[in-house]
């Protein structure tokens, strides 16, 4: 299932970024998908566990 999530971005940084994939003609929402998929494997990797496990924090 797929949901879709609103990021707050810079105006600049998202017309690069759509200028760059109009270019290449690949699709943004892919682009995303795959960042963030490298984003958690690597943190994942790094913190030692798997996204299905639920990590109990303190809120401040």
């Amino acid at each position: 299932m797929k949901r879709s999530r609103p990021f707050r971005v810079e105006q600049e940084l998202l017309e690069r970024f759509d200028r760059v994939n109009k270019i290449l003609a690949v699709n943004g929402s892919e682009v995303m998908r795959r960042l963030m998929e490298q984003y958690v494997i690597e943190k994942e990797k790094e913190l030692k566990v798997k996204t299905e496990e639920v990590i109990d924090s303190k809120e401040n």
